[in-house]
């Protein structure tokens, strides 16, 4: 598969290991690059669009070499093999890539590759918030466990094929237009249908859900709590007191949210709070002097102890380390 069409905004050469994983840290996240073949002559090559919530990558080594991220952290990452292969691990899981399959990486999980000498991959890193916000957006509910992806991508299956092409006519629009990276409505478009896209195409923990989601039309009690915590979820909510927004009896509310979400009101207030805790963790700037407590205040957490354990649980990491790598 050629690569002319994927050139991008941004284009990065070099043969030298450390420049070559100082500027692909700087891209994506640090990691270590260690060449195989000594014999081999590293030729990186990387070329870069970056958009606010999607970076894509054109990326080569031209030698074998062994990448260790470690966990990502803020982001998703699909590797989509063009040429050559990789071997890809991630948590337990460990996969080969190639002409048929691209690999899924997860935030939460330690990962690593071993790239062929004539590996050629299209990298694409989405947000972690953006493609978890989509999520709960489409479920009607915050998500109470970290979305996990499988980690193959079969490429020869009908959604997933349709993913990519949406990835690779995005490249295709911006290399004609260049300008339309100064377009926010055409860009969020793209990122919107990527996002939402990848959900859909590829099996994840929230799959089944999406699919019962669909079939479900939210009772108009549950709508208006859930509403209003969306609004306001840092004002100090009762249960009585949203019964009372909903104009029923506090155990009808309760009864309600059990049969179509699963959980309780107070529940969902909650994880409400800990997804905006976590986006101003995630784009809050370290040098800020906003800490932990600060953000968790902010949001309705009086109970430090209790909000990390909480946050560590959902996220995967303390929420001192989501801030540190804002």
């Amino acid at each position: 598969m050629a690569d002319h069409n994927l050139r991008a905004a941004e284009e990065f050469r070099s043969t030298d290991r450390d420049e070559a994983q100082s500027h692909i840290s700087a891209v994506f996240s640090p990691h270590v690059l260690d060449v195989i073949d000594k014999s081999c002559e590293l030729n990186v090559r990387l070329s870069t669009t970056v958009l606010p919530t999607i970076t894509l990558g054109y990326l080569r080594h031209g030698a074998e070499v062994v990448i260790q991220p470690g966990r990502l952290g803020s982001y998703f990452h699909v590797n989509i093999p063009i040429s050559g292969h990789t071997r890809s691990t991630c948590g337990d899981e460990e996969i080969v890539t190639g002409e048929n399959v691209a690999a899924v990486l997860l935030p939460t999980e330690s990962s690593a590759m071993l790239w062929s000498r004539d590996c050629e991959q299209l990298a694409v890193k989405i947000n972690r918030t953006a493609v978890e916000d989509r999520l709960a957006q489409v479920l009607g509910h915050p998500m109470d466990a970290p979305l996990r992806f499988d980690l193959a991508m079969n490429l020869t299956a009908g959604p997933a094929k349709s993913w990519v092409r949406t990835v690779r006519s995005l490249l295709d629009a911006l290399q004609e237009d260049p300008t339309l990276l100064e377009q926010p409505l055409i860009t969020a478009h793209f990122e919107n249908l990527i996002v939402s896209q990848l959900l859909h195409a590829q099996p994840h923990n929230y799959s089944e859900q999406l699919i019962t989601t669909h079939a479900l039309a939210r009772p108009r009690t549950i709508k208006r709590v859930t509403d209003l915590i969306d609004a306001s979820p840092e004002q100090p909510h009762t249960a009585a007191e949203l019964a009372h927004a909903a104009g029923v009896s506090l155990r009808t509310l309760q009864d309600s949210f059990q049969d179509q979400l699963g959980i309780t009101p107070m529940a969902y207030l909650r994880q409400v709070r800990l997804a905006r805790a976590h986006e101003d963790f995630a784009t809050t700037d370290p040098s800020s002097g906003l800490s932990v407590r600060d953000i968790a205040y902010k949001w309705g957490f009086n109970h430090l102890p209790r909000f990390a354990a909480a946050y560590r649980e959902r996220y995967g990491v303390p929420p001192s380390d989501t801030l540190r790598q804002a």
